[in-house]
């Protein structure tokens, strides 16, 4: 038996997905060989984009309607603009949460999880809600913190799924009222 030089291994194909939202709010998706993931995951890191593994189940079928990346030699990635519900799609498929929502079929009020208001500004953990505003012309948000690190929290707007996460000081924020009960 002998071995063909130039043929890939046999078994699925390991690709890694790059998405998100340009600063415009413009959807871009990309899709990376697993041998580059790593420079793939610090390009997508500077253009503060989502890095999703291509071997889920629900990312599939999708992965094959995702143009493919380009990386540079100086690390940088190109990452192709493609079509909002292509974006909405691999935001759906990415997402644990709404995984979960597919294989349990039933009313949801909402796409995010109930979250809790902490107790106080030392107690802000992942899962939390919080009140925030970019500015007092704007008033203030109800956002979901998903993620702290140290004195800087990573939130996301409630309501307002398809804006992009974003990073504050965890005094920014303002606590919800909490009920005495």
């Amino acid at each position: 038996m002998t071995k063909s030089a130039g043929q890939p291994p046999s078994g699925p194909k390991r690709e890694l997905i790059v998405f998100g939202l340009d600063t415009a709010g413009k959807p871009k998706a990309g899709r990376f060989a697993k041998k580059h993931a790593a420079v793939a995951t610090r390009a997508a890191k500077s253009l503060k984009l989502s890095v999703c593994p291509g071997d889920k189940q629900a990312i599939a079928d999708i992965l094959k309607k995702i143009p493919v990346g380009r990386l540079h030699a100086q690390g940088k990635a190109f990452i192709p603009y493609i079509k909002r519900d292509l974006f909405d799609q691999i935001q759906a498929a990415a997402t644990p949460a709404s995984l979960a929502a597919k294989s349990n079929p039933g009313p949801a009020v909402t796409e995010t999880p109930a979250a809790r208001p902490p107790r106080s500004w030392d107690d802000i953990a992942e899962g939390h809600l919080v009140l925030y505003h970019e500015g007092p012309r704007d008033g203030w948000w109800e956002s979901l913190v998903l993620a702290r690190d140290g004195e800087t929290l990573t939130l996301k707007y409630r309501d307002f799924s398809r804006y992009p996460a974003f990073q504050c000081h965890f005094r920014a924020v303002a606590l919800p009222y909490l009920s005495s009960e």
